[in-house]
């Protein structure tokens, strides 16, 4: 993770993703400081290193700050994939 942060303070300016369905791009150094951001919200609301962050989602760049700020701030992650079952799929079940 000190790499991200490295480059991320060198090279700024940088894509760092760009999301593959709407093309959206965030630079290294947007990334960094959304996920700066997080991590004093995160603190600020008392979450500490015990704490587990269990997130669902699509593939989207909140996925990647939320990851860089569990990381950032000693969090447990985990990702629950988002529509695996073919019984379960929020996009095409309406009752989910």
């Amino acid at each position: 993770m000190i790499g991200f942060w490295n480059n991320a303070e060198e090279l700024p300016h940088e894509i760092a993703v760009i999301e593959s369905d709407s093309g959206k791009m965030c630079t290294r150094g947007e990334l960094a400081s959304r996920t700066h951001q997080l991590v004093h919200m995160l603190r600020e609301r008392g979450v500490t290193s015990t704490n587990v962050i269990a997130v669902v989602m699509e593939n989207r760049t909140e996925f990647i700050e939320i990851f860089l700020a569990a990381m950032q701030a000693g969090l447990y992650f985990t990702r629950i994939r988002y529509g695996i079952s073919p019984r379960i799929n929020r996009k095409t079940d309406p009752k989910v």
